[in-house]
């Protein structure tokens, strides 16, 4: 009797065990890691060069996920995007959302210099981009990796404008390549008056509003 209880018991942990292996597996088959990009999943989507109307250091660029699952940016690099047409490393653990941005600016977004008023997912000094002879941006795959998309600059910036609004250049919703010049436009902005409480009266307050193509208007301090 003792020994058919024994087997019986054998039985049970080895089923327990199988099944756990099992689970394991599947564990790490949902546990996949991100998309492997492939060029034109993500494209450099908005490049505000010349920096915002308080400060000219203000200047932020925007990454785009051109599809349906999100994709680890871990370790990429985008080239000619720092001083002396050195390059930026995107932090370990970054992913973008399928169909989401990613934004990397000068400043954060409780910093008084930053125009935007949207959360910044990378806040990095360094950043900074010339007015005139920048070179391309690279988007790669890590240093000397796959080119998933590039941006002119190298003849100077296609579209956008310094003077007398700062204007940032936006890609098109269809991305094209962003080497021409037209899949490229400039952002839309208009100043606008909204009255604003003021210690029990109303006072002006002037604002700017980037019309972007996320289907929401973002507010500019300046």
């Amino acid at each position: 009797m003792m020994r058919r209880v024994s087997i019986k018991f054998i039985g049970g942990i080895l089923s327990v065990v199988i099944w756990l292996f099992f689970v394991g597996l599947w564990g790490e088959v949902l546990a996949e890691d991100p998309l492997e990009a492939v060029p034109g999943d993500v494209v450099i989507n908005e490049v505000m060069w010349m920096g915002s109307m308080d400060d000219s250091s203000d200047e932020w660029i925007e990454l785009r996920n051109t599809t349906n699952e999100e994709i680890s940016i871990n370790g990429w690099v985008i080239e000619n995007a720092a001083g002396s047409h050195a390059s930026l490393e995107i932090p370990a653990g970054t992913v973008i959302p399928a169909n989401g941005f990613f934004l990397l600016a000068n400043y954060s977004e409780d910093n008084s210099s930053l125009a935007l008023s949207v959360s910044v997912d990378w806040a990095v000094t360094g950043l900074s981009l010339s007015n005139d002879d920048n070179d391309n941006l690279v988007l790669r795959i890590g240093v000397g990796g796959t080119v998933i998309d590039q941006a002119q600059g190298e003849s100077g910036w296609p579209v956008g404008e310094n003077s007398p609004l700062k204007k940032s250049m936006e890609r098109n919703d269809d991305p094209g390549d962003g080497l021409l010049g037209g899949s490229w436009h400039r952002v839309m902005m208009r100043t606008v008056r909204m009255m604003i409480a003021t210690t029990g009266r109303f006072g002006i307050r002037r604002m700017a509003i980037i019309m972007g193509r996320r289907g929401q208007l973002t507010a500019c301090r300046w």
